[in-house]
């Protein structure tokens, strides 16, 4: 777990161009305390120097940058800030050198020790317990098709010294996000957006409509855009393979994808079967990501997804003990989660750290926050959740597991409910929608009329936009929309809705404070089992998430059939309340540069505005 940059000029670089990348390694320098790399390669003729800066591990050979005559001689540039998760030692300093191949590397593949061992018997030898190492040494034997053997999370570049060809991928999910800027000059790969703050000649301004989007719709990450102008997101499930110095780079239209989400449907699976491949998926999917050389921990909301991956995780070390971390708010709130959190760890027998964040909500927080994610947020979970990673850094914890992707796989949300509704209607099986619509109502303790009637709405807006008959303010809504099938819309959740930012809020907070997280739930062999699956196993007599629930059947009754949904919840109007004249005081900034916004929420109004003050007012 790492942070990364590439930079390439068509012309050469000059001095200030690997200042400006130094600069940037250093805005990142929270993702990877442990030290930083830098090469610098000629693509022409393959001759390549490493530089020695001052975060540069002792036992590492370079040159001093100062000591170099940069006059244009070297086009490509290398960067590393890395976090020790595998091999502590520096045997793991990256750039990484594995036969004609240098790589840049930010994740971890869980399943290395498994590849190590099949390439180990193909002849090829190792000198570290790296996962880097192995990577290379799967690209050297498999191609691009390694891709699709890895089980992990990445963003990485692969320069071969002896061909010239440049290879950058990303994971299948985009848990480890990946940013690119091109321009007439070359280009940028960076692993967070504010890196461009470095480059202040390649800044061009605001991304209008993504701003106008937030604003409207509340969406973050429908697309490949960022809030930044010209930057914008490296596909998921994608690579691109390419020669820089034939100056026909296409980071937009050229990269290839290696992974979809399964298409066909196993109907004649029988239910103890799914039930025990769910259960030893799940098993196995937890039991490679607690696999580390540093302390772990696991994230209890006290929620279903996240206390299952525990109660998964005990059953997998059987004795060992291990921590959690909680957010709580205050007691009697509706948003109150320490009940089901304590419980939870009265049964695990695990040490539980809780924080209310509401005493870190200030105006310096919030705009650290921000700037972390480098992007505005819809609410003050957000907050949350980056004010925690700092709590678990400093209890010594530097591997996280999270809950993240259980919903957006076992249709955990209120509206996928209503999507399964929609599919059942104009499917014609009526009696069963309704039955569905009658039970879930009975648990969420609503109206059947109440209920019965958003199915129907939501059934009639799915054929209207399918047909063309609705407009809407944006083209992608009606992608949305016209979705008439569960399975469908839960791609679409997986894809562009709500599991991208929700990875990119992990990935920014987690690695401002030095923290890996990983998320079992991601694993993609769990993926491709349950998207396979009739949905009558992820939603059943009203309970979403039938199979979880089913599937890990140890945990208290209490939480296994909790007929409440509150995901990672605050108080946020008491928050808003508290805080109205800083956050008035942020909102003025957005007001005055998009007056057409003034009406929206405070919240959203004061995110934006931190935004602004971030990256464009300096």
């Amino acid at each position: 777990m790492c942070g990364i940059l590439t930079v390439y000029n068509y012309n050469g670089l000059q001095k200030k161009d690997v200042e400006a990348a130094m600069a940037s390694l250093q805005l990142i320098k929270h993702r990877g305390p442990d030290g930083e790399g830098v090469i610098l390669i000629n693509t022409k003729s393959n001759e390549y120097k490493v530089i020695h800066t001052t975060d540069t591990p002792k036992g590492i050979a370079g040159e001093d940058l100062n000591a170099i005559t940069l006059n244009g001689q070297y086009d490509l540039l290398l960067g590393h800030r890395r976090l020790s998760i595998f091999d502590l030692s520096i045997n793991g300093h990256q750039p990484f050198f594995y036969h004609q191949y240098v790589i840049i590397f930010n994740g971890e593949v869980y399943n290395f020790p498994e590849l190590k061992e099949h390439l180990i018997a193909e002849g090829f030898a190792f000198t570290t317990t790296t996962d880097t190492e192995v990577i290379l040494a799967a690209y050297e034997l498999w191609g691009t098709a390694c891709f699709q053997k890895f089980n992990g999370m990445w963003s990485l570049v692969i320069y071969n010294l002896k061909n010239g060809e440049l290879l950058v991928s990303n994971d299948r999910f985009g848990v480890k996000p990946l940013y690119y800027l091109e321009d007439e000059y070359g280009f940028l790969l960076m692993s967070e957006p504010k890196q461009i703050m470095a480059f202040p000649d390649k800044m061009k301004g605001i991304n209008n409509t993504c701003v106008d989007v937030f604003m409207d719709l509340g969406y973050l990450f429908y697309d490949n855009e960022t809030f930044f102008k010209n930057i914008k997101r490296f596909p998921n499930a994608s690579f691109y393979q390419f020669t820089p110095s034939a100056k026909e780079v296409a980071f937009e239209t050229a990269p290839i994808k290696f992974y979809k989400l399964p298409t066909s449907v196993n109907t004649k699976i029988s239910e103890k079967e799914v039930i025990e491949t769910f259960r030893k998926l799940m098993s196995d999917a937890v039991k490679v990501r607690l696999r580390s050389d540093v302390e772990w921990g696991i994230s209890l909301s006290g929620g279903l997804d996240s206390t299952s991956i525990a109660f998964v995780a005990k059953d997998v070390l059987q004795h060992h003990n291990f921590t959690t971390f909680s957010v709580v708010s205050e007691k009697g709130t509706a948003e109150d989660e320490s009940y089901f959190i304590n419980l939870a760890n009265e049964h695990l027998g695990s040490k539980n750290i809780q924080i209310n964040p509401i005493n870190d909500f200030d105006k310096d927080t919030f705009l650290s926050q921000i700037y972390q994610i480098g992007s505005p947020v819809g609410d003050t979970s957000f907050f949350a959740q980056y004010v925690i990673k700092r709590i678990i850094k400093e209890n010594g914890v530097t591997v996280l597991l999270s809950g993240q992707g259980g919903d957006e796989i076992m249709a955990g949300y209120h509206h996928h409910f209503f999507k399964y509704t929609t599919e059942l209607f104009l499917k014609g099986r009526f009696i069963k929608g309704i039955r569905e619509i009658q039970k879930w109502a009975a648990l969420k303790g609503k109206s059947k009329g109440s209920v019965f009637k958003s199915a129907l709405e939501d059934a009639y807006l799915a054929k209207k936009a399918a047909y063309g008959w609705a407009k809407f303010p944006y083209a992608f809504q009606k992608k949305i929309f016209a979705v008439k099938e569960l399975k469908e819309f839960l791609k679409l959740d997986m894809g562009m809705l709500q599991l991208p930012y929700f990875l990119q809020a992990d990935d920014s907070f987690s690695m401002a404070y030095a923290v890996e997280t990983r998320n079992p739930f991601l694993d993609y062999r769990l993926v491709d089992f349950v998207f396979q699956l009739p949905e009558h196993f992820k939603i059943r007599d009203g309970w979403q998430k039938w199979i979880l629930r089913e599937g890990i059947n140890e945990m208290p009754d209490e939480i296994r059939y909790r007929t409440d949904k509150k995901g990672f919840t605050t108080p946020m109007k008491h928050w808003i309340s508290a805080n109205q004249d800083m956050l008035l005081s942020l909102a003025k900034m957005c007001d005055e540069l998009f007056p057409q916004h003034s009406n929206k929420p405070l919240f959203k109004r004061a995110a934006m505005g931190a935004w602004i003050q971030n990256f464009i007012v300096k």
